[in-house]
């Protein structure tokens, strides 16, 4: 079966000006939302390459790894003419075991200078595994509030351009939540589209709300 490793084999020759992103770009930048970039990646932007030389440099990356696969990949999309070109940054990566809160994302910039929000699924913390066990009968969770706050200080970063954002798993659920939430005018004029990858649903009272219909 296909799977993103494939994809960049077959369509990383291809600049994002001859085809456009589309939801498989996406998934791919999901995915790496999971590098471990502590201590990495801040607000200042890197390359891919750099990222991913950084990334391989550093001591603790292989351990602290989520994915095994993840370095591969984002060597992979680095190497590609189609990813090499964008910038990531912004990386925040907060744990909070009074809150119960795991909430990390960064975010690309395109060539075109629009931005990609990507929302981090469960890692592999306690707290994170609870933070997921309470999304199954609250009606909001620090996570989701935080991702609102996010996307909304991305936006804020690039004002004339639209942006797109996404997750995989919990970062799908985050996504959606954020693009149902963002502020009227920002979702109405600007935001581009809502990727969520195989992300959990919401508890019933949100479905019940107008903004969750």
């Amino acid at each position: 079966m296909a799977n993103i490793f494939d994809y960049i084999a077959w369509r990383g020759d291809l600049r994002f000006d001859f085809r456009p992103f589309n939801e498989l770009d996406g998934l791919v930048l999901c995915r790496m939302s999971y590098l471990p970039c502590d201590n990495i990646l801040g607000e200042a932007p890197m390359s891919l390459p750099e990222l991913a030389d950084a990334l391989s440099a550093h001591p603790e990356t292989e351990e602290r790894l989520i994915r095994p696969d993840d370095i591969r990949l984002l060597k992979a999309a680095a190497e590609s003419e189609r990813f090499r070109g964008m910038l990531v940054c912004n990386y925040v990566n907060q744990i909070e075991l009074e809150t119960q809160t795991q909430f990390s994302a960064l975010c690309y910039i395109l060539e075109d200078g629009r931005r990609f929000v990507a929302f981090r699924g469960t890692d592999t913390t306690l707290v994170g595994w609870k933070e997921d066990f309470n999304m199954s009968f609250l009606s909001a969770v620090p996570a989701q509030t935080r991702a609102v706050s996010y996307a909304v200080e991305m936006a804020s970063l690039c004002p004339a351009l639209p942006l797109r954002i996404g997750g995989h798993s919990k970062g799908g659920n985050l996504a959606a939540w954020a693009a149902i939430y963002l502020p009227a005018e920002l979702q109405k004029d600007r935001l581009l589209s809502a990727y969520n990858n195989d992300g959990p649903g919401f508890a019933r009272d949100m479905l019940d709300t107008p903004g969750g219909r």
